[in-house]
């Protein structure tokens, strides 16, 4: 089986080249904020999402993109599973940890909106804390949260690709699931009687592989003509797939799913391709600094969002104040917690597996949400 061929050597600092998935990381992060903050001052934009697709959606689609360009490479330069996971621990969980503690605060202090754990109930806290509780079934401190369980799966996913020494043959790999995807979306609604939908939240699952194709374009082993026929392949899998399904089930799967794979999904992908056609420009300086503390970002606007919501404040104060804060209090996030955390796993990393060079495949130790 061939391998897809080795990485081509760097032209300029990693941290330079790298600068694009700040930006992508800071657009993501932008959409979501609008869609929590922005949307429900928006006339009509809860029913318009609702039936199109929202940009919330699309922000997490691109989240998971960057996932997949760099998770997969993370590992590999890892050398272990062991060194990757104290890695993500000590980046993740800090900052996670942060928010959940605010969401205490909140309660404590006689937060008037009610979260859906209660204060009084130790159980649903303590199984927040280990960023599982999507997988128990458990409600989640913060609504966002449930995108973490889509990143766990990510991280076991590459993991077992590496203990089974198939991380870098992604050629196959993405062959196989374009392949595994039209069967399955062709076989249920033709041999098994039941509909297919391309647009549902386990599509997010399939998402980074599309993330890949980026990396190993950007990384040289993927030329451009192989980049985007695999990119054009996958969406013609989707529109077979929708096509069929929306002959046989129309009312189960109408035109809107088709709708909005595109608004969600191909906006995504278009955005993450761009920002790679354009990663040999410098990027702005605030975008990149918005795309370093996007993790803190998304973690702590719900907080925000909860204390500001109840204020009888026009809509432009509202958001303007919103803004403000969450940035705030996410530079102070990123600078006292997160790097620290960072600085802590590298500390315990080599003390449980030795002194490794660094390769800096995350520029400035930033996570892949």
């Amino acid at each position: 089986m061939q391998q897809d061929g080795p990485v081509a050597p760097a032209a300029a600092p990693q941290k330079d080249r790298l600068a694009f998935l700040d930006v992508a990381r800071g657009a993501a992060t932008l959409l979501v904020l609008v869609e929590h903050a922005a949307g429900p001052l928006v006339p009509g934009y809860a029913e318009w999402s609702q039936a199109n697709g929202s940009l919330g959606l699309a922000g997490v689609v691109l989240f998971l993109l960057i996932s997949g360009f760099i998770i997969p490479v993370s590992l590999e330069k890892s050398g272990s599973n062991g060194r990757f996971w104290v890695r993500r621990v000590f980046r993740l969980f800090p900052a996670y940890w942060l928010s959940i503690a605010a969401a205490v605060a909140y309660l404590a202090l006689g937060g008037p909106q009610k979260l859906k754990v209660n204060l009084s109930d130790p159980g649903p806290w303590l199984v927040n804390l280990t960023m599982l509780q999507g997988f128990f079934k458990v409600p989640h401190v913060w609504g966002v949260f449930w995108t973490l369980q889509l990143e766990l799966v990510i991280y076991a996913a590459c993991s077992a690709l590496f203990v089974a020494r198939l991380l870098n043959r992604w050629t196959t790999i993405l062959l196989v699931c374009f392949a595994g995807h039209l069967i399955i979306g062709l076989a249920q609604p033709l041999l098994m009687g039941k509909p297919f939908t391309i647009s549902s939240h386990k599509f997010l699952y399939y998402t980074p592989v599309i993330g890949v194709i980026a990396q190993r374009y950007v990384a040289g082993a993927f030329s451009a003509r192989k980049a985007y026929g695999l990119l054009a392949g996958h969406v013609l899998v989707v529109v077979a797939i929708w096509a069929v399904n929306n002959q046989m089930y129309p009312d189960r799967v109408p035109t809107r799913r088709l709708t909005e794979f595109a608004l969600v999904w191909c906006s995504a992908y278009l955005m993450l391709f761009t920002l790679v056609e354009l990663r040999r420009f410098s990027m702005p300086a605030v975008l990149c600094w918005f795309g370093r503390i996007s993790y803190s970002v998304y973690l702590m606007h719900p907080v925000v969002l909860v204390v500001t919501d109840d204020q009888k404040w026009p809509a432009w104060a509202f958001l303007s104040t919103f803004l403000a804060v969450t940035l705030l209090l996410s530079d102070l996030s990123f600078r006292f917690v997160e790097t620290p955390g960072i600085a802590l796993g590298r500390w315990v990393e080599n003390k449980l597996f030795g002194a490794k060079p660094r390769h800096n495949v995350e520029p400035g130790g930033k996570a892949a949400i």
